[in-house]
C-alpha cells in the first residue's frame, strides 16, 4: 500500500512539473473564463515559483517518509491530511471557483 507521504509527494511533484513545463496561457484557456489579464508577468513568475516549491515539497516528503518512524510519522501524516483539508476548504469557500473557473 502506498503511504500518505508518497501519494502526496507524487501529487506535488506532478503539479510542480506541470507548473514549470506547461505554458500557463494555454492551461489558463482550459480552466479560466477570460476575465484575467492576458499578459501577467507576476502571475507567470508565481506559477513557476509554485512549481519549484511543489517539487521541493515532494522531495522532502519522500525523504521524510523513509526517515521518520512511529509517532513522528503519524504527526507527518496528520499534517498531510490537515494540509489537504485546508486546501480543499479554501477552494470550497473562495469566490474564485464560481467566478473565474469554467
Amino acid at each position: 500500500m502506498i503511504s500518505p507521504a508518497t501519494a502526496s509527494a507524487a501529487m506535488y511533484i506532478g503539479n510542480g512539473i506541470t507548473c514549470i513545463a506547461l505554458p500557463r496561457k494555454q492551461l489558463g484557456e482550459v480552466y479560466l473564463n477570460g476575465t484575467q489579464l492576458p499578459v501577467n508577468d507576476e502571475a507567470q513568475a508565481g506559477w513557476k515559483f509554485m512549481g519549484i516549491t511543489a517539487l521541493q515539497l515532494g522531495a522532502t516528503l519522500l525523504v521524510a517518509d523513509k526517515v521518520l518512524t512511529g509517532d513522528d510519522k503519524k504527526k507527518m501524516n496528520m499534517g498531510i491530511a490537515a494540509g489537504g483539508a485546508a486546501a480543499a476548504g479554501v477552494f470550497a469557500v473562495n469566490g474564485f471557483c464560481p467566478d473565474m473557473v469554467k
